[in-house]
């Protein structure tokens, strides 16, 4: 399921498959561009008959991709199209958003930015070029308190402070790193 839906549906490259060192029966999948390219590999340990996470504080909720800007029709109808329904698209911080969650309940975004960056297209992907994934966008935190993690973000890390938005707060990095 988790094979089928990065790939066959988000069009992402499978670059490659180990096995999870501490548990060797169970698969570590990773997901990138064609070149496996620093920004756009997510990684998910294939576990068999495990329930379902209960989301809450202190976690990451949501993987955030690229998107082309005016791709997010064809995004709703190919999701719609392999049973995945979307949420209404939003607009966050001058960005169109299409919110969704992934067969296993994994919350996912696609935020169409004009700016992309660099990343290598799989040529024998399922997406056509013009509409697909380009790397990730961003991560959403569930916090009871922002401060400790914007301390971290911004002294520790080199994180700007880059905008709030209700209860919605935005770090940015060194983009040319």
């Amino acid at each position: 399921r988790n094979l089928d839906f990065y790939r066959n549906v988000l069009g992402q490259r499978f670059v490659k498959r180990t096995v999870n060192f501490d548990a060797p029966d169970t698969y570590h999948f990773y997901f990138a561009d064609e070149a496996g390219t620093p920004g756009s590999v997510l990684t998910f340990f294939a576990w068999t008959n495990v329930r379902k996470g209960v989301r809450g504080n202190g976690e990451t909720n949501v993987v955030a991709y690229n998107v082309p800007v005016g791709s997010l029709g064809f995004w709703q109808a190919r999701l719609d199209e392999n049973g995945v329904k979307t949420d209404p698209i939003e607009e966050r911080f001058g960005e169109k958003v299409l919110p969704f969650s992934d067969p296993d309940g994994m919350r996912v975004e696609l935020v169409e930015v004009k700016s992309l960056p660099p990343v290598r297209f799989w040529e024998d992907g399922p997406v056509p070029q013009e509409y697909a994934l380009r790397g990730f966008h961003s991560v959403t935190l569930w916090l009871d308190e922002v401060e400790p993690t914007s301390g971290l973000l911004v002294d520790q890390m080199g994180y700007q402070a880059a905008g709030r938005e209700g209860n919605r707060y935005r770090f940015i990095g060194d983009t040319n790193a």
